[in-house]
């Protein structure tokens, strides 16, 4: 198989697994403790329920995180396959 190829589908596969992970519930839980779901009214485990209940640093982390999900995947992609864009 080209090496191309496999390098799409990793990068793929990184992207969509990036992506089915909630960072605006896991941030607050894993670095500060904080369980936001448990703590919010409404159980959203959103980011501004990360901003709320978890602190700032945790709600911009969450933000940063949630917001590059998707970007960091293909710009490594782009990088690492040598692809100029227009």
């Amino acid at each position: 198989m080209n090496q191309s190829i496999i390098t799409c589908i990793f990068f793929s596969i990184a992207g969509y697994l990036s992506g089915s992970i909630l960072y605006a519930y896991w941030i607050p839980k894993i670095l500060f403790g904080k369980d936001i779901c448990a703590l919010s009214p409404d159980g959203n485990p959103g980011t501004a329920n990360a901003f709320v209940y978890g602190g700032f640093r945790a709600g911009i982390l969450a933000l940063l995180l949630e917001l590059f999900k998707g970007f960091f995947p293909v710009v490594l992609a782009l990088r690492t396959l040598d692809i100029d864009t227009p």
